[in-house]
């Protein structure tokens, strides 16, 4: 989860600022501050951030806050992340929650600063301890996969509960995850799904799918093919590599809609040309069998080496060796050098490429 550094000032969410801030020193006269705001929604950056900049020094917390911004997305000014840095520590010096997160931001990533996880996990939990959702949302990952901080599952789960108690999605579908696998909570297959269907109905793909897996397999809900296949579709359709080949694979064996070898191939395909290990196994198979397609050995051996390449899950580690290497015993040199010369020449097509090529 990528984060972009957000516009939460300049815009639509101007009167829920000014309003935090009413009697602060700095917004007395609030005036030209809505004048920079409607002067940069006219699309006149340079002339905004003028204004912002004669605000920020005299103080102005937001507009320190926006000259940060514009000067780090380039607009109106050259881009330029240190300059963009020091107007984000000065607001966030005081106290304004979304430059603290942002510093937060820049230090995680190295931009404009060396990067130091210290620094980041110190100004996110500044902003965190404010009520920031997505600050507690990056501390909770931080403590997830142990950086900058040894790793606690328990801390993880106390900042993704405070953040997803706001409704943050990315949140919910973590915690929806903790409950999955049991960490730092005890197993629980019917908290899984209450999280991951709230991240679900706000669009994570990620969430869509693995509450598709639920209900597929009858995990913390009775099993409901009609219900699995609805977010399976939600999940594949946003480019989700492991719901499209799950999808493929229930057209593939009749599992809740009628078995459909051309539609198990849409799917396996979109998911294996992503690189997806499962998706890249299960084509080869319907290519060996000649199922949906006209049977392929070469092809078949092709997605079985580019499946057996993929580290674990170890299963479909083996289950793709096994596969590539009894197929090469029913082919010849040549055929065998070819698909292995199709394998080498391939590379990853990402979903912004193949949707596009799906609508033409």
């Amino acid at each position: 989860m990528n984060y972009s550094i957000p516009k939460v000032i300049i815009g639509f969410q101007l009167l829920v600022v000014l309003i935090i801030f009413i009697g602060h020193p700095s917004h007395v006269n609030a005036d030209p501050f809505r004048e920079a705001v409607a002067i940069y929604n006219s699309g006149n950056y340079p002339k905004a951030f003028r204004l912002f900049e004669i605000l920020a020094k005299q103080g102005h917390v937001d507009a320190q806050h926006n000259c940060g911004l514009m000067l780090y997305r380039g607009e109106g000014v050259f881009k330029d992340t240190l300059k963009a840095y020091q107007w984000f520590f000065k607001a966030a010096e005081q106290g304004l929650a979304i430059s603290q997160f942002n510093l937060g931001l820049l230090y995680y990533r190295g931009e404009g600063v060396a990067k130091d996880y210290e620094k980041a996990i110190e100004w996110f939990l500044k902003a965190a301890e404010q009520g920031h959702s997505s600050a507690q949302f990056k501390l909770g990952d931080f403590y997830s996969r142990g950086i900058g901080v040894k790793q606690d599952y328990g801390r993880a789960m106390m900042w993704f509960l405070k953040s997803a108690q706001q409704g943050n999605a990315f949140a919910q579908n973590n915690i929806g995850f903790l409950y999955e696998e049991g960490k730092g909570v005890s197993r629980n297959y019917g908290e899984a799904v209450k999280w991951y269907f709230q991240a679900a109905k706000q669009g994570i793909a990620a969430a869509q799918q693995s509450l598709a897996k639920f209900y597929s397999n009858g995990l913390g809900v009775p099993q409901d093919y009609p219900q699995a296949l609805k977010w399976y579709r939600l999940s594949a359709k946003q480019g989700n590599s492991l719901a499209q080949h799950d999808l493929g694979l229930h057209y593939a064996e009749g599992q809740g809609v009628p078995q459909d070898f051309h539609e198990a191939i849409k799917w396996l395909r979109l998911s294996a040309e992503q690189g997806n290990a499962f998706g890249q196994n299960d084509l080869g198979i319907l290519y060996r069998e000649g199922h949906g397609v006209p049977k392929d050995n070469v092809q078949a051996l092709k997605w079985f080496i580019l499946s057996a390449r993929h580290d674990p899950p170890k299963a479909n580690h083996d289950e793709a060796v096994k596969n590539r290497d009894d197929l090469k015993k029913e082919m010849t040199p040549h055929q065998i050098a070819e698909a292995q010369k199709l394998a080498d020449a391939w590379k990853p097509t990402s979903w912004e490429e193949l949707s596009m090529a799906s609508d033409k």
